[in-house]
């Protein structure tokens, strides 16, 4: 089997999660960064085998929830990559709250590509926005649903590859999809940054300007992947969406929701 791990993980959890279930499939799987802004960036990005894929190769898309949906970025960087009819397990990572419709969509756009979805996994990880909702996930008992998950759509892959055909599997959401809201806002940026341009480096959509690393672009999508890359701990939500965040989610805080799959 080869596996082949395409991820969008700005803040990392969803990284870990895709990289268990790879490495789980596939010992040297060939691991695929999405929100790399030198990926982005690239005309072509790493692509799937061309030609016929073997009947055991997979390739596992692992993207985080924003507000329901795919982010926009990673539903982009999937659409410039072709499948040629290799199979595919498809994994949204969400913050305790719910992934509504970003599972449908994502294969949604895995099956436009032409790929064929087998499997799907909807995990928890700790929030981007405020890491005190579902805190210190994915630990070691989400790993091991990851493993368990990966086991089970090896033992699937092996029974297509005998009987030439793959069983579709029913996984919840709507389409249409839910609205995706505009976005309101930018991280601030408080008066311990240093000017050291590492979020800029690090932006998955290059909003933060290398020249002026204390402002933010309109292209920003609120991924707080500037957050998580800076060093002075400079860039934060604003305080009263940190507010208003922190009021809805407090109810699931502390839950601990279960990790769900589709085989």
């Amino acid at each position: 089997m080869s596996a082949y791990v395409y991820h969008f993980s700005p803040a990392g959890t969803t990284k870990r999660i895709a990289s268990v279930l790879g490495f789980a499939l596939d010992a040297d799987a060939q691991m695929i960064d999405l929100a790399d802004p030198a990926t982005l960036g690239g005309e072509h990005p790493v692509s799937a085998p061309t030609g016929k894929p073997e009947d055991s190769d997979i390739a596992v898309f692992a993207v985080p929830v924003f507000a329901g949906r795919v982010p926009q970025p990673a539903a982009a960087m999937i659409s410039r990559i072709r499948g040629n009819g290799m199979r595919a397990a498809s994994v949204v990572v969400y913050g305790n709250r719910d992934f509504d419709d970003a599972l449908v969509e994502l294969n949604d756009i895995l099956a436009r590509q032409g790929f064929s979805v087998i499997a799907s996994g909807a995990f928890i990880a700790r929030h981007s926005m405020l890491p005190a909702v579902a805190a210190g996930r994915p630990d070691t008992e989400d790993c091991g649903d990851a493993e368990a998950f990966a086991e089970r759509i090896a033992e699937k892959l092996a029974s297509a590859a005998e009987r030439g055909v793959s069983t579709p599997i029913d996984i919840p959401g709507n389409r249409p999809y839910k609205e995706s809201p505009a976005a309101a806002w930018t991280p601030s940026v408080t008066d311990d940054c240093t000017l050291c341009g590492i979020c800029a480096i690090n932006c998955p959509v290059q909003a933060i300007p290398h020249d002026a690393p204390n402002t933010t672009g309109q292209t920003c999508f609120q991924c707080m992947r500037c957050a998580s890359a800076c060093p002075e701990g400079a860039r934060v939500l604003p305080a009263p969406v940190a507010a208003m965040i922190s009021e809805k989610l407090a109810p699931i805080a502390t839950v601990r929701k279960p990790n769900q799959v589709w085989v």
